[in-house]
């Protein structure tokens, strides 16, 4: 039936085709009824839904209505009884603190999940070009780095407290056991390292970063002046002014530079993070089901014959890259031991600092119910036909 419908439409001209965009073919529970655009579309009941034995969807229609970019003004018509549910695009960070405040005012039901996505402090193990100051080549200046950020402020400060701790750069599983002394907040054992590193307050004055002496990869007296890259049109901005104060209290100064999408993900030859001139980046990475092992695999290291390569740190561990391969050749007899492997050596060595997962929103009345809020789907109302309401939900 689909190919008699729009057998004689191009792949190309799909895309602009009203028939195949306003009124797309599927089995799902809901035909489109109405389209008014830029106000709502008007849905109602699939009499050939294959889920209609089950009662399912508990209703006969459904109205999706498009409130624009105001999301203060979408909150108020949830307030006002005017929409059941508020979609995630409408609930940004901006507005976080008064869904928390209304929700515990029993005003709605706010829903949440851990993203699929983890917030994480990249550093560069193995820089290109910048002679005399490799930085973190040194695990013990990283593990410093990590004792000076409470990652728990970081959630507090730019998320509203509503994100999650990251144990690792996956949290899904293998997580059973590991050492996680690495991640802990512990800033007078950092600034003894840094110190034993040897990198001394020099000129006694706390408003100047520490200078290095004898530390390894650094030019004599090079002050610890580091930079930190951050998408320039980021929300991460208030992690990135916390982690320069927490820094700073360490001895470490750290300059906030904001960069052009192209140039954090570039390739090799074209971005600066990925052709490893830099010292630390702020970014999110994907936390799937299967773990991305592949992003500290020595294979993965970006060069001019592996220009895409998406080991950005240039961390290189034979024992990591044998268990990243089992995991991702399917060993499904050993695979979680294998996961266990390569992330106990990614909490040992280093190479990123796993911050927090962001959360997923969801906001709806009361009386409503059959919401599964999931970290993986692409649309958090993917089982539109599960919503139920008052006496439904019982």
């Amino acid at each position: 039936l689909p190919r008699h419908i729009l057998g004689d439409l191009s792949a190309k001209d799909l895309q602009e085709n009203e028939l195949a965009n306003r009124s797309p073919i599927g089995w799902g529970p809901f035909q489109i009824e109405d389209w008014v655009e830029g106000d709502r579309i008007e849905a109602v009941r699939n009499p050939f839904y294959f889920r209609q034995d089950e009662g399912l969807p508990y209703f006969d229609r459904l109205i999706y209505r498009f409130l624009g970019s105001d999301p203060r003004a979408a909150l108020q018509q949830l307030l006002t009884t005017e929409c059941d549910v508020l979609d995630e695009s409408l609930l940004p960070e901006e507005i976080w603190p008064d869904l928390i405040a209304l929700g515990e005012e029993g005003r709605f039901q706010l829903l949440d999940t851990p993203a699929a996505e983890v917030v994480r402090l990249e550093f560069n193990t193995d820089p290109i070009g910048r002679p005399g100051e490799a930085f973190f080549q040194s695990l013990e200046l990283r593990q410093a780095v990590a004792a000076c950020i409470d990652r728990q402020r970081l959630v507090e400060a730019g998320m509203a407290g509503m994100g999650t701790l990251a144990s690792s750069f996956h949290n899904y599983a293998g997580l059973d056991g590991l050492d996680l002394s690495n991640l802990a907040y512990n800033p007078e054992q950092a600034k003894e390292l840094i110190r034993f590193l040897g990198w001394v307050d020099d000129d006694e004055d706390p408003e100047t970063p520490h200078s290095g002496w004898g530390v390894p990869g650094v030019y004599n007296g090079k002050r610890l002046d580091t930079t930190l890259l951050v998408l320039n049109t980021d929300p991460l901005d208030l992690i990135a002014d916390e982690l320069q104060s927490m820094l700073f209290d360490c001895g470490i100064h750290l300059d906030i530079e904001g960069v052009s999408a192209e140039e954090l993900s570039g390739g090799y030859s074209d971005g600066v993070v990925f052709s490893r001139d830099f010292d630390m980046a702020l970014w999110t990475w994907p936390d799937w089901r299967l773990p991305l092992c592949e992003m500290f695999a020595s294979r993965e290291i970006p060069s001019v014959q592996n220009p895409y390569g998406v080991n950005a740190s240039g961390f290189s561990d034979q024992a990591y890259d044998l268990a990243c391969d089992r995991v991702l050749l399917g060993d499904h007899e050993g695979g979680n031991e294998s996961i266990a492997t390569m992330q106990a050596i990614f909490l040992d060595q280093l190479p990123a600092l796993p911050l927090f997962q962001p959360p997923r929103l969801l906001a709806l009345a009361d009386d409503v119910c059959g919401i599964t809020v999931d970290a993986i789907t692409p649309s958090l109302l993917w089982e539109i036909e599960a919503v139920a309401r008052g006496e439904g939900c019982d």
